[in-house]
């Protein structure tokens, strides 16, 4: 089976406390766009469990650290089935972005699985799997457009937005998520983002309303270590862009743009400088090619 596995974008990103289990409270709005890696996944039934995993990138782990393995040895455990499963994987989403590419290939992997080994869990069971792979797993599962809380797995629908126009530029440099999240001191956050305005802009299709509401509480903190983050920002908003955020931990960072033909102007120029930029729309979740 074929699959498309879109990035992530986080239109809103607000961390609210710190929870006993370590982990933070967050509160976001989450939409799949058209930059998307391929996953193709076989896998049969058998008298023992074997995973194998390729990638087209050299420096990523294709073990148990790997989040595509984590998910099909998540749903076979869960399953009580011992199968043969191969996953190879087209990276297209660039990593350390922000943009959930391993997410999103684990989530293609548990849609994969559940058909191809005829299972067919219900969205309740494939949520809990997804949640223990990994926080942003469930959105991924889901896709389009929601507002997240919890560490991401509770998800309220939004329609998507689709007349939106986008331009997503990653730096060189990428971002430890473990590293921005240790220097966030939740109380001294100053600034919150309007999450209820900016739901209610997607509902009403009101791009300026939701570009002036793009915001990320953890930006200041990736962009404490990596400037060119904030380098970024200013450029997309020179470009053209009317509001801009960066999504995830970063370092990427996104524009949103009033038409196509000034996001495909705004991209062509940025890339220019930025090799990893991309001009792209809002889409669904995990799709079948």
């Amino acid at each position: 089976m074929l699959l498309s596995a879109p990035a992530k974008l986080n239109l809103t990103l607000d961390v609210l406390a710190r929870r006993p289990d370590g982990y933070h409270e967050l509160s976001t709005i989450m939409q799949t766009v058209s930059l998307c890696d391929i996953v193709e996944v076989e896998a049969v039934r058998s008298t023992r469990t074997h995973i194998a995993v390729k990638t087209d990138q050299a420096y990523l782990p294709v073990n148990e650290r790997n989040t595509a393995y984590k998910a099909a040895a998540a749903f076979l455990s869960e399953c009580g089935i011992e199968a043969e499963v191969s996953i190879t994987i087209q990276k297209k989403i660039p990593v350390g972005a922000g943009l959930g590419g391993g997410s999103a290939d684990a989530a293609a992997v548990l849609y994969a699985l559940n058909t191809l080994l005829s299972v067919e869990l219900d969205g309740e069971r494939l949520n809990r799997i997804a949640a223990g792979v990994g926080a942003d797993v469930p959105f991924a599962l889901r896709g389009g457009c929601a507002v997240a809380g919890g560490i991401g797995e509770r998800l309220s629908g939004l329609p998507v937005f689709e007349e939106l126009h986008i331009v997503i530029c990653k730096p060189r440099l990428s971002a430890s998520t473990k590293t921005i999240f240790s220097k966030l001191k939740v109380a001294e956050i100053q600034e919150h983002p309007d999450t209820a305005g900016a739901a209610e802009a997607i509902r009403q299709k009101n791009i300026g309303a939701l570009a002036f509401r793009l915001f990320n509480v953890l930006e200041p903190i990736t962009a404490s270590v990596r400037p060119c983050v904030r380098e970024i920002h200013k450029r997309l908003l020179q470009a053209g862009a009317l509001g801009a955020a960066m999504t995830g931990t970063g370092t990427a960072v996104f524009g949103v743009f009033a038409d196509e033909a000034a996001a495909g102007s705004a991209a062509e120029r940025l890339k220019s400088r930025y090799e990893h930029t991309y001009s792209v729309q809002p889409r669904s979740g995990v799709e079948e090619i």
